[in-house]
């Protein structure tokens, strides 16, 4: 059996702890009510065997952990020869606990020796004892996986060739990742996760940087404060030194990993002449660009999502980063997938969001999370995705004030009833004289006109969403007040049908 130092010394401590509750149970003779004892102290012991890879021990404890819930069930009564042997086992255990690592053929013969002569004194018929609560069990695990992956970064760090020792810190990442509490242990999962990033990202065959170096350093650093923690009976730290450190060093290296790599497209490394070619594209291709392309993205935007709903949920500063971290690698992962199907709107979308650094502020997290939702709907071509993201990106950019004032345009044009008559002669008569006011000022100005470079695009003139809506309502009702309905008056409200429906 192997195991690394952390955890040996881990299990000594907490066996031991178990070992002598046990030998102060064993001591005198046990009544029925005291086998509640013998069964938790048991079972203490069997699952820190476990975890410590010691399945002989973990074996005998169970045997003592079935004697001993016979006891408390009345099943089984005390007697010297059982006092004796229960002494016995402790005793055996108490022994052999501190050279696991080192046992031979002999030892486990023994050990097996003395669980069948605890075995002997079972009942006949015993009930099975039932599973450890995973509250007692998640502590333990968490405590003795962390100090392994510190005690194996810290042989990476030290290590002239780390990759063989990377596998390992994988898998013991990955097994704890698995379990489903860590998150209840902040800041550990982020740690796990930023360790589980920084060793895929390394170079096979080649020495560490000095960024590596450091981040796995704090990051054992992190996992060792932890373990103590947890063995002292206490929650990790969030706030402590050394997850500050380890912040800091996240930020650093998450900007120089987050910074996206050129990516060429395959076209551009043909001759773009007639040819003849040795590739020549497919007449009835399996799947079209456009279908390739919503696969790429929405499952892209899906992911971005997921990552919004985390960071509005996120406490404290590291889970915060990795999150930053993620959707940014993400935001560049869609540019770049965006940009090598000629969805040039779409790639300048997430590329810019990508490169804000108020990322995760609440603004930032609604704009995108409304690009992300255009992304997962259903359109019939690139081109219509497209322009859809230029008139919500025209939308982002559009000043409030502009805004504010169409808006007040637009409700002016809803909610005012249109002049007839006499009204509408005088409303002519008023906009003729100050059009003819305004000819004559700008011919006697001898300066040239200073005219707005910004050109509005028709688009922004037009009803859209709930404006038209209202709109068609207003004239819904007067073609209502009419004896027979234009055909003008129909077209209109069927446009503005479209429009409503275009939002």
């Amino acid at each position: 059996m192997t195991t690394s130092p952390d955890l040996q010394r881990y299990f000594v401590s907490e066996a031991g702890e178990c070992l002598d509750a046990l030998d102060s149970i064993v001591v005198e003779p046990i009544p029925a009510q005291a086998g509640t004892a013998v069964v938790s102290s048991a079972r203490a012991l069997r699952g820190t065997a476990t975890i410590a890879r010691v399945p002989h021990i973990a074996s005998l404890a169970f045997a003592i952990e079935q004697v001993g819930s016979a006891i408390r069930d009345s099943e089984l009564g005390w007697t010297p020869a059982l006092g004796d042997t229960l002494r016995a086992a402790v005793s055996e255990v108490r022994s052999l606990v501190r050279s696991t690592t080192d046992w031979g053929d002999g030892d486990r013969a023994r050990l097996a020796a003395v669980e069948a002569a605890v075995r002997r004194f079972m009942p006949n018929v015993i009930r099975p004892t039932p599973p450890m609560p995973s509250s007692t069990t998640q502590p333990v695990f968490i405590a003795l996986q962390a100090a392994a992956v510190a005690s194996d970064l810290e042989q990476v760090v030290r290590a002239a060739e780390p990759r063989g020792i990377l596998d390992d810190v994988l898998n013991r990442v990955r097994t704890m990742q698995g379990v489903a509490g860590l998150h209840e242990y902040p800041p550990l999962f982020d740690v796990c996760d930023t360790v589980e990033r920084a060793a895929r990202q390394t170079v096979p065959d080649s020495p560490l940087t000095e960024r590596e170096i450091d981040v796995f350093s704090a990051a054992a650093a992190v996992l060792r404060r932890a373990s103590e923690d947890l063995r002292a009976h206490a929650r990790p730290d969030p706030g402590s030194p050394e997850v500050r450190r380890f912040l800091d060093l996240v930020s650093q290296t998450g900007e120089a990993i987050a910074t996206p790599t050129h990516v060429v497209p395959i076209d551009e490394l043909f001759f773009q002449d007639a040819g003849p070619h040795l590739v020549s594209k497919s007449g009835a291709p399996p799947m079209t660009p456009e279908r390739r392309f919503a696969d790429e993205v929405v499952s892209r935007a899906e992911h971005v999502r997921r990552l919004i709903a985390d960071a509005r949920q996120a406490g404290d500063g590291l889970s915060r980063r990795r999150i930053a971290l993620d959707l940014t690698s993400t935001l560049h992962g869609l540019e770049r997938t965006a940009r090598s199907f000629g969805a040039a709107q779409v790639a300048a979308l997430c590329g810019d969001a990508a490169r804000r650094r108020d990322l995760l502020s609440a603004m930032e997290l609604d704009a995108l999370d409304a690009a992300a939702a255009l992304l997962l709907s259903p359109v019939s071509s690139i081109e219509d995705l497209e322009r859809r993201v230029a008139v919500l990106t025209r939308r982002r950019h559009t000043p409030a004030q502009r805004q504010s004032s169409q808006g007040h345009s637009e409700a002016m044009r809803v909610t005012a009833a249109t002049p007839t008559g006499r009204a509408l002669q005088d409303l002519l008569a008023s906009g003729i004289a100050g059009l003819r006011d305004l000819d004559e000022q700008l011919a006697d100005d001898a300066s040239p006109a200073v005219m707005d470079e910004e050109v509005v695009p028709i688009e922004t003139l037009l009803y859209r969403g709930r404006a038209a809506l209202l709109r068609a309502i207003h004239v819904r009702d007067a073609l209502r007040r009419q004896a027979s309905p234009d055909a003008e008056s129909l077209r209109e409200l069927y446009d503005l049908l479209d429009l409503a429906r275009a939002e």
